[in-house]
This record gives structure tokens, sequence and C-alpha cells, in this order.
């Protein structure tokens, strides 16, 4: 006997483990356009400055993608009607709560090292991963009371 999902579900499921080979893919490209910044720049700006702005473009994508799993967790999560039978509590099945955390973790992970590379302070970094778990338990927070909230309605 299979468990029966509806097609917009599969659908959100589909996506949301999308989202984080994209966000590896966006950190790893940023981090190695970074690393290619030579010793002169031709701008008027540091390479400091120039590394910064890259890999804080990479960190505002990794902002995006995280808000978009965001919204599809909310979404797949409306998309059932009531809590499906999955033992041993009655919890929709979604690995979406660990690929936000790991999403989340590597933005601020990617924040910090652009602000560590910004004013050559190498514990920002520190300060990023630390911003990152701080995000992802707020997030779960609230979508948990979101989720709770539209299982109260029904």
């Amino acid at each position: 006997m299979g468990l029966k999902l509806p097609d917009d579900y599969k659908h959100f499921d589909q996506l949301i483990w999308q989202i984080p080979s994209w966000g590896i893919a966006i950190a790893t490209g940023v981090i190695v356009a970074a690393q290619q910044i030579g010793t002169s720049c031709q701008w008027g700006i540091t390479p400091n400055q120039v590394q910064a702005l890259i890999l804080g473009f990479g960190a505002v994508l990794l902002s995006a993608l995280s808000i978009a799993v965001h919204k599809y967790r909310l979404f797949q999560s409306a998309c059932l009607d009531k809590l499906l039978p999955k033992p041993p509590f009655g919890q929709k099945p979604s690995a979406g709560r660990y690929m936000q955390g790991a999403l989340l973790l590597t933005n601020g992970g990617l924040f910090g090292l652009t602000l560590a590379t910004l004013f050559e302070i190498g514990t920002y970094i520190f300060l990023g991963f630390f911003l990152g778990i701080v995000s992802w338990l707020y997030i779960e927070k609230r979508l948990s009371l979101w989720i709770k909230q539209m299982d109260s309605e029904l």
C-alpha cells in the first residue's frame, strides 16, 4: 500500500530537492570566481573589494534561493488537507527542514566570507555561520506556526 500524495505536493517536493544543488553551484562558482581576481585591478578599487562584491552577489542569490525554499515548503504544506499517517507521528513527510538549514548555513558562511574579505577580519566568517543558524531557527519556528494555523483551520 503506497502513500498517495497530491500532484502539487510532489511538484513542490521536486523543487525543494533541486534548490540545494543550485545553491552549492552558486556558492562554489562565486568562491572560485573571487579567488581568480589578480593582485592588480584597473577599476580603481582594491582586489579585496572586487572579491567581496562577487561573494556578496553570491550571498544575495543564495538568499533568494532560501526564500524560494521557504515559500515552496509553505505551499507544499498547504497542498495536503490533513496530516499523513507516517509512523511514529502524524507529520507531513518532507526533508525540506534540513535542506533549508543547509542552504541558510551555506548562505551565512558566504556572507561571513564576504565580510571577512572586505574588512580583512577572519572572525566574521563565524559571525556569518551564526547568522545562518539563527535565520534557520527563526524560519523553522515561523513555518511551524503557519502550518499549525493551516491545520487548525481544516
